[in-house]
């Protein structure tokens, strides 16, 4: 039923999302032509699924995007040690240019040193609401990682007409075998 099905979609935009309640920004684009009582009807429902699945007790399937978001709402501090382990110092975020809202939050919420990783030329996960957290976060030092061990100068080459065919400022380096 489209319903159910703009339930779960809206429940999903909200796991993904920074946002700490769901709220109207997170409605499936289902229940865009709806009227604004049958899309308040629509986000009670939501919420209602959000509550069953946060819950112990649920009885809705729980993805891993749900428990992230448990998490997340937590407020984690991962500079502070937990059950007698050592405090982390460095926080390590790869494929950074797609990351989840929630999961960036996350990281801009630690007061520790970070080393954020990502290609902006290789950002694939836009569909599923990830953003290129390289462009929002705060950097002291910004190095490019452009050489590749896996090919050599030949796919480089190609790689990087379409690279200056899409109007990246970046190139790539082959240093792998020919």
């Amino acid at each position: 039923n489209q319903t159910a099905k703009g339930v779960i979609e809206t429940v999903s935009n909200y796991t993904s999302s920074a946002e700490d309640t769901l709220d109207i920004r997170h409605l499936s684009d289902r229940f865009e032509n709806l009227s604004p009582e049958d899309q308040a009807k629509a986000l009670e429902l939501a919420q209602k699924a959000w509550e069953d699945i946060d819950s112990p007790d649920g009885k809705l399937r729980v993805t891993h995007d749900d428990y992230r978001k448990a998490w997340a709402l937590t407020r984690p501090d991962l500079t502070s040690g937990a059950a007698g382990n050592k405090a982390a110092q460095v926080l390590f975020i790869d494929e950074a240019q797609d990351t989840p809202p929630v999961l960036a939050k996350v990281v801009a919420d630690q007061n520790m040193q970070k080393v954020i990783v990502g290609d902006q030329d290789q950002a694939i996960y836009g569909f599923t609401g990830a953003v290129d957290f390289l462009s929002e976060a705060d950097a002291d030092i910004e190095l490019p990682l452009n050489k590749s061990w896996r090919f050599g100068p030949e796919i480089a080459d190609a790689a990087n007409r379409a690279l200056q065919m899409l109007g990246s400022d970046q190139r790539v380096v082959g240093g792998g075998p020919s």
